[in-house]
């Protein structure tokens, strides 16, 4: 898909935890996410970086011909989360993620991981590898039977106490 329709399939916005109060982000139209870039592969105009991830985030006008993916800004528009397209999956108690394989895989996704210590949840790869179809499908996971949360996997700067 290209860039251009990609963002147009992306969600405007992003909620994080259990309510809408625990964390909302917005897409960020005037960034974009860099992947794979590290040292001196990282543009001037990156406003940030995670160099362990080879993320740098850039103006969208700064990004080129590289692979690139969406970015959002929290509430306050002071810090950027990037997506990865994993998403965590948290079923009810009693529940099972194998249970709902077939479910999942109808959605576009695949199951990564199963937490020995917790067999109500998984993390999840969207099959085709696409951030924006990982995105666009989390209301329709979290519309399955037994689904207690759904969170997109987000990357962001740590902060210092």
């Amino acid at each position: 898909m290209p860039e251009s329709d990609q963002r147009t399939a992306l969600p405007t916005e992003l909620h994080i935890g259990s309510s809408h109060d625990a964390g909302s982000f917005r897409l960020a139209q005037e960034y974009v996410a860099l992947h794979g870039v590290r040292g001196s592969a990282v543009p001037p105009a990156a406003v940030m970086t995670l160099e362990q991830d080879g993320i740098a985030v850039v103006p969208t006008s700064a990004a080129g011909t590289q692979r690139s993916g969406p970015v959002y800004t929290n509430a306050s528009g002071t810090s950027f989360a990037v997506p990865t397209g994993r998403v965590f999956l948290r079923l009810h108690e009693g529940h099972k993620v194998e249970a709902l394989r077939d479910a999942l895989e109808r959605a576009g996704f695949v199951i990564e991981q199963v937490p020995v210590y917790a067999p109500h949840a998984a993390w999840l790869m969207p099959e085709s590898g696409d951030v924006a179809s990982a995105l666009s499908a989390l209301p329709q996971l979290a519309q399955l039977d037994a689904v207690a949360s759904v969170e997109p996997e987000l990357l962001a700067r740590r902060a210092q106490r």
